[in-house]
């Protein structure tokens, strides 16, 4: 496996969980009252704080090299981080629209959609961005090229 791939993977894995705990955060309190609960925020900041740290660390462990040793980038690389972005954006439309839907849904005529919900819809949103671009970069490179040409644009 490429560092690429085990670094996409980690970074895969965190921000699912982390999706994960943002996602469930609505389910566990009233949504309306999910950030008065202080012992709830500290542990989903906790949570949060935790997964950046090991993020970090799994980066700085996976981007060591040997001494002597060149990063090659090459246009596989090149066309995996432009169908990542794509995927990406592709993603974040789809999970603004969906949020906006359900909140208006969910919140029609009765005064307005919750502040807190607001932030839970942000980190969200943020984590599968994160997500989304990681898988596209793990599966991009068990793609075979011409299949990356294909599917970029």
């Amino acid at each position: 496996m490429l560092r690429e791939q085990k670094r996409a993977l980690f970074a895969a894995l965190i921000s699912g969980l982390m999706l994960l705990a943002t996602i469930a955060m609505p389910f566990l309190n009233d949504p309306a009252t999910i950030f008065e609960n202080d012992s709830l925020e500290l542990a989903y900041l906790g949570f949060l704080l935790i997964g950046v740290a090991i993020y970090g660390v799994l980066a700085l462990l996976t981007m060591k090299r040997k001494r002597g040793e060149e990063y090659v980038f090459d246009e596989r690389d090149i066309l995996i981080a432009a169908r990542a972005l794509i995927v990406q954006q592709r993603v974040v439309l789809i999970s603004v629209a969906v949020w906006c839907i359900a909140l208006v849904r969910i919140y029609i005529g009765k005064g307005g959609i919750p502040v807190p919900l607001m932030y839970i819809m942000f980190l969200s949103i943020l984590f599968m961005n994160i997500l989304a671009r990681s898988l596209s970069i793990y599966r991009g490179y068990n793609l075979d090229i011409g299949d990356l040409e294909r599917n970029s644009l």
